[in-house]
């Protein structure tokens, strides 16, 4: 196995709908062309040897990109996520754009992706990291109450109807939600 490793799991938020349980959802692809989809924060750990690993870190929306991570993906270096497709999409299609890098970003390609969840499904293990990280009762579970801060910041609001505003959507995300995502969500990466 090479390392060091990079851990990824980015979140974002759109216009279009991912959700499989919606009649109005949209593929990944199509929904990472939505000039309305953005990446809001990903949290990020490398991993430097079997059990070596360094500390959850967070990149939100209008930071500098890490230089670690840039760097990273530069060299081609291993990147390991539960849905790895959706990471490197995300990461080749809207960060540019989202960012302002545009083609000076360095790209993801599939042949850097571990993904856990293709590993988990091999091996007859659900493919969600909640379900699989309960089947096999792992020591760190996935936490609901930092997933459901992120499904609320990553879904519009209502539309504002202030004369200035008519028709535009808003998002949560406010520094109380970002508190809240980074006090309950510290796990994800861990599972």
């Amino acid at each position: 196995m090479i390392y060091p490793r990079l851990h990824l799991d980015k979140e974002s938020r759109s216009l279009a709908e991912l959700s499989n349980k919606s009649p109005r959802a949209v593929g990944l692809y199509r929904y990472a062309a939505d000039l309305s989809t953005s990446v809001w924060m990903f949290s990020y750990r490398f991993e430097y040897g079997p059990g070596q690993y360094g500390p959850v870190l967070r990149w939100w929306r209008g930071e500098p990109l890490p230089e670690a991570v840039l760097n990273h993906i530069a060299a081609g270096l291993p990147i390991v996520a539960h849905n790895a497709q959706f990471e490197r999409i995300m990461w080749n299609t809207v960060m540019p754009r989202q960012t302002g890098w545009g083609d000076m970003l360095p790209l993801m390609t599939i042949q850097q992706m571990d993904c856990t969840a293709a590993r988990a499904r091999a091996i007859g293990l659900p493919g969600d990291l909640e379900r699989a990280a309960r089947v096999v009762q792992a020591p760190v579970q996935k936490n609901a109450a930092g997933s459901e801060v992120m499904r609320k910041m990553m879904k519009p609001r209502a539309v504002a109807f202030s004369s200035e505003t008519v028709g535009h959507r808003y998002w949560a995300g406010t520094p109380t939600t970002r508190l809240l995502y980074d006090t309950f969500d510290q796990t994800h990466l861990q599972v």
